[in-house]
């Protein structure tokens, strides 16, 4: 009987070699034959054709189409060599001498890619770039990639260098709508393409890697950067002289759009098309022909814009130099229970060109309207309080801190419910200390006040005195979580996404947890509710209608709030400068809750009146009226009192301290906040109103409502002249 053979080691190993080689060659095989099977025409005449991108309403109802590219065909005998050199500088420098494809590029990229374990560098060509913009779709796939290197060996071998160059310079999207150089120069400096500058040229080539990132509109400091990185090449390549880079690096970034034409809810829709690029990306927006559906309300957010509109609704307001009408305002209402945001308005005006919009691309400081998310609510969460607790409003200090209310006085032992819609100063800080900043943050952050730093804040930050700041946005995300017997639902603004074919390309999955139990989220809606029947916040009062808020108030005015909600709807409205200056006597519980309180009423028009209480059966604290104080009734005290200097809120060395401050008082670390509004009993009478606190004939209401100016808040915060840089406004 014959022995098996035992297969060797070394012919094992060359037998699966040559089966996977076997395996690899058969499966490149078939991709070329599927990408080649339906590669499409390089002829010019059939480009891929535009189709629009259209945006719905939560109803279904067109909104806007995204679709209307902007195009401006040049000859490439107009364009000036400073330009054809900057491209070519910044995305395939060796153009003229390869073939449709660059294999030292490939290489280059290819060791890039395996030494950082990423997939980050790109390796396409200008002839590359262009088959896949004018004949493929966005689609990021095996199949397209293939597709990509075999039409960039038929355009290399059908067309002139010159001719690709052409019409690559005509059909690159650089952003903002715009498709070519001819149009992107008519859209960011609103010039002759043969009249671009240097510093121009190279600001327009470094946008095809990524037009949105690096868009000179929304994110300057990251254009600027990416300009910068194309004048360098220009140099290293020797495409400009030393003296020429110098000068061209030091300019800053002019732009000078033309006048477009206006919109139906151009915040609202700026929102969704920032979304959406970050979701498919920009370029599929203005090619894909989608369908957009989004979480849009036509009802709240003509009622946001509504109340935006009329000036009687603002403080005193002037334009600034950039024309600019001063002091701005943001809004955001949404859906507690969905997070699905149902307005959105970032600012006052709309130029019809892509704005700032306040509502999430700045971050100010929230005065006393953060207080229920880093104070009240862990104290009711982790320690047991309740509305009806007792804190002892008196002095108190903390090393070297010792918060006050404005008007120097204590109310003594207090429970919670009055000490919340009084915006007594002194009970928040000794909240925080109690339950101690780890589980302020972390409660903050499960509402999603995401933007806190633990190791910069102070207990300063129970007055809304923060590092960073808040926006708009993650604060009416906060207050729907309270609204939603305590389930955070995370906002969102666009409900899905359908391709040209009617393929899903995006469904949003709506993101909930639990941030707060069902107590806490009563007892803080019973307190809040009580601040607008008879505290802080009466100025937002519904007619009859539930419904519960609180106010605020940064230092000096400067920004000024009021957050809220009813159990169908939460919103947040700010006012405040783009550059923080002081708006005295001005306070979260005049305009921003008269604002809040219009939109919500005509938002809420034709809805069922809900309570609070049936909401939490059995659990909610009925909301009541504060005992009147004895004597002269006690101010509104929601301003962050910070007049010396606490650990863990420091400003940067050589920060020069605010001068207005009492003498006496250490330097207060920077960027703190005050709430606003009007305590119970404290209105002066009609007629005797201090001049500037009247609401014209306009206002909210019946249009002849006069505003109840709130007593004197807290101005002695931390406060630093140059405050603005502790501002982080996206400007």
């Amino acid at each position: 009987m014959s022995k098996k053979r035992k297969l060797k080691p070394a012919r094992l190993l060359k037998s699966i070699l040559s089966i996977a080689l076997t395996a690899c060659f058969l499966a490149a095989a078939w991709i070329i034959y599927i990408s080649a099977r339906d590669l499409p025409s390089v002829d010019p005449a059939s480009l891929r054709p535009v189709e629009q991108t259209a945006i719905y309403d939560a109803n279904g109802k067109l909104v806007d189409q995204l679709g209307n590219r902007k195009v401006l065909p040049v000859k490439l005998s107009q364009v000036p060599p400073v330009v054809k050199n900057a491209f070519l500088a910044a995305e395939d420098v060796r153009f003229y001498q390869n073939n449709g494809i660059d294999l030292r590029s490939i290489g280059r990229a290819v060791w890039h890619d395996l030494t950082t374990l990423s997939l980050s560098q790109g390796a396409s060509t200008i002839t590359q770039q262009l088959a896949k913009n004018a004949f493929l779709t966005p689609d990021r796939t095996i199949k397209r990639k293939v597709q990509e290197v075999m039409l960039g060996f038929e355009l290399a071998h059908r067309y002139s260098k010159d001719e690709i160059l052409e019409m690559y310079l005509n059909e690159i999207y650089l952003g903002n709508g715009a498709y070519g150089i001819g149009a992107a120069s008519r859209a960011y400096f609103n010039k002759d393409v043969s009249q671009l500058t240097l510093p121009e040229a190279a600001l327009l080539a470094g946008l095809p890697q990524a037009p949105s990132a690096y868009s000179p509109v929304s994110h300057p400091e990251a254009a600027k950067q990416r300009r910068d990185e194309v004048l360098s090449k220009m140099l290293r390549y020797n495409l400009i002289t030393e003296q020429q880079y110098r000068q061209a690096a030091a300019a800053k970034i002019q732009l000078n759009p033309p006048p477009e034409t206006g919109k139906m809810y151009p915040y609202f829709v700026d929102y969704v098309t920032s979304r959406l690029a970050q979701l498919i990306g920009e370029d599929a927006i203005y090619r894909g022909g989608l369908k957009v559906y989004t979480t849009l309300d036509p009802q709240v957010q003509l009622a946001a814009e509504t109340a935006f509109a009329n000036p009687a609704n603002f403080p005193a307001s002037v334009r600034d130099a950039n024309g600019i009408l001063q002091p701005e305002g943001a809004a955001v209402f949404l859906d507690p229970q969905t997070g699905a945001i149902r307005a959105m308005v970032g600012g006052r005006e709309h130029t019809g060109r892509q704005v700032l919009n306040r509502a999430y691309q700045t971050y100010r400081q929230p005065g006393s309207s953060i207080k229920p998310f880093v104070a009240y609510g862990p104290a009711i969460e982790n320690d047991g309080l309740t509305p009806d607790s007792i804190v002892d409003d008196s002095p108190v200090s903390f090393g070297n801190y010792s918060p006050k209310d404005d008007d120097g006085t204590y109310m003594g032992p207090v429970t919670l419910r009055t000490a919340l819609a009084l915006s007594r100063n002194v009970v928040a800080v000794k909240l925080l200390d109690q339950v101690g900043m780890s589980q302020a943050v972390q409660f903050a952050r499960g509402v999603g006040i995401t933007s806190l730093v633990p190791d910069k804040e102070g207990l300063s930050m129970a007055l809304g005195g923060l590092y960073k700041g808040v926006t708009t946005l993650e604060m009416a995300g906060a207050y729907g979580a309270v609204a939603n017997g305590g389930m955070y639902a995370k906002p969102f603004v666009i409900s899905e996404v359908d391709g040209q074919d009617g393929s899903v390309l995006y469904k949003n999955k709506t993101e909930i947890h639990r941030a707060m139990q069902p107590y806490t989220a009563a007892a803080l809606t019973s307190m809040m509710e009580t601040g607008v029947l008879s505290g802080t916040g009466t100025n937002a009062q519904l007619d009859g209608r539930p419904a519960a808020g609180k106010t605020g108030t940064a230092e000096h005015g400067r920004d000024l709030w009021f957050g809220g909600f009813t159990p169908q709807l939460a919103g947040v409205v700010w006012i405040g400068y783009d550059h923080p200056q002081n708006m005295p006597l001005q306070y979260g519980g005049t305009y921003p809750a008269m604002i809040w309180r219009q939109i919500m009423l005509d938002a809420l028009a034709g809805k069922p009146v809900l309570h609070f209480r049936d909401l939490y059966p059995g659990i909610y604290p009925e909301a009541q009226v504060p005992p009147p104080v004895a004597g002269t009734p006690p101010p509104d005290n929601s301003g962050t009192q910070n007049n010396q200097q606490q650990p863990g809120n420091n400003p940067p060395a050589g920060t020069p301290p605010d001068n207005s401050q009492p003498p006496g008082n250490s330097t207060p670390p920077p960027g703190n906040g005050q709430g606003g509004g009007n305590p119970p009993g404290n209105q002066p009478p009609a007629g005797n109103q201090p001049p500037g606190n009247n609401n014209p004939p306009g206002g909210p209401g019946d249009g002849s409502q006069t505003v109840t100016p709130p007593a004197r808040e807290n101005h002695h915060t931390h406060a630093f002249k140059g405050a603005e840089k502790w501002v982080r406004t996206a400007l």
